[in-house]
C-alpha cells in the first residue's frame, strides 16, 4: 500500500484505510507533522469532521498532540460518550478502545496515527503497530522528501527561466550597448574627420591670411608710392602753372612792347 510515488493524502488515506481494515478499527486518522510542531490532518477513514473536532495540533495539544510530544502511544478504553463518534446510515456510536500511535523517524515524530475501534485493541495489535511504525515512518519522510525536491526543482526551474530571461534581456542589452558603441565610433570618426577637414580649413585661412596681409602691405606701400607721386605731379603741376603764368605775364608784355613798337614806327 505504501509503494510506488506518492504524495502525502494519497500515502496517508492508503495507511489509514488498510490500518483500519486489518485492525477492524470503525473509524481512523492520519495525521501529519508540518514545521516541527504543528499535526496537520492529512487524511482520515468514516471520519466526519465537526466543529468540536480539531483538524490540527500543536505539540502537547490534545492526544495526538501529548502522544507526539512524548513519543508514546496512548491506549484509551471507555472513552466519554460525547467524544467522537462513528456514523452510518442507521445511526451513530463512540467508539470503545482508542489508540494513538506516534510514527517516528530517526527518533523524531512525523506523523500520528489515531484508531477507534468498538473493542479493545489487544496486545498483539499493538505490537504490529509499533513494528510497522518505522516503515510507515521511512514512507512519510520519503514523500515529504519528494514535495520537498519537486519544490526545489519548481523554484531551481523558475530560477533558471527568470535566469535565462535575464540573459536574455543582458543579452539583448549587450547587442544595444555593441550598437550604441558602433554608432559612436562612426560619430568618433565623422568628427575626427571633421576636425581635419576644419584644421585644413583653418592652416589654409591662415595662409589666405598671410597672403591678404602680404598683399595689404603690398598695396599700402603702393599707395604710399602713388600718394608720393601724386605729390610730385602735384608740384610739377604747381610749378607748370608757375611757368603759364610767367609765359602768359611774358606773351603780354610781348605783345605790349609790338603793340608799342608798332604805334613807334606808325609814329
Amino acid at each position: 500500500m505504501m509503494r510506488g510515488e506518492q504524495d502525502l493524502p494519497t500515502l496517508g488515506r492508503n495507511i489509514i484505510t488498510f490500518l483500519a481494515n486489518y485492525l477492524d478499527a470503525r473509524i481512523g486518522a492520519f495525521f501529519v507533522i508540518e514545521d516541527g510542531k504543528i499535526l496537520k490532518l492529512t487524511a482520515s477513514y468514516a471520519y466526519t469532521h465537526t466543529n468540536e473536532i480539531a483538524v490540527e495540533y500543536r505539540m502537547g495539544d490534545g492526544l495526538p498532540g501529548q502522544a507526539a510530544l512524548e513519543k508514546k502511544t496512548i491506549l484509551l478504553t471507555d472513552p466519554p460518550v460525547n467524544y467522537i463518534k462513528v456514523q452510518s446510515g442507521t445511526g451513530m456510536a463512540a467508539p470503545t478502545s482508542i489508540v494513538i500511535r506516534p510514527i517516528l523517524f530517526e527518533e523524531e515524530v512525523n506523523a500520528v496515527i489515531e484508531l477507534g475501534a468498538f473493542r479493545d485493541f489487544n496486545k498483539n495489535e499493538l505490537l504490529f503497530l509499533q513494528s510497522v511504525s518505522e516503515n510507515i515512518g521511512i514512507a512519510i519522510q520519503t514523500a515529504q522528501s519528494r514535495v520537498r525536491v519537486n519544490e526545489l526543482l519548481e523554484k531551481t526551474q523558475a530560477q533558471s527561466k527568470a535566469l535565462k530571461a535575464r540573459e536574455n534581456e543582458l543579452l539583448n542589452s549587450n547587442e544595444e550597448l555593441q550598437a550604441q558603441s558602433e554608432e559612436l565610433l562612426a560619430r568618433e570618426e565623422e568628427l575626427r574627420a571633421n576636425n581635419e577637414l576644419l584644421e585644413a580649413q583653418t592652416k589654409e585661412l591662415r595662409q589666405s591670411e598671410a597672403l591678404l596681409q602680404s598683399q595689404q602691405e603690398e598695396l599700402k606701400q603702393t599707395n604710399e608710392e602713388l600718394e608720393e607721386h601724386q605729390h610730385r605731379i602735384e608740384k610739377q603741376n604747381v610749378e607748370l602753372q608757375k611757368i603759364h603764368h610767367e609765359l602768359e605775364k611774358r606773351a603780354k608784355e610781348l605783345e605790349q612792347t609790338s603793340q608799342y613798337k608798332s604805334e613807334f614806327l606808325a609814329n
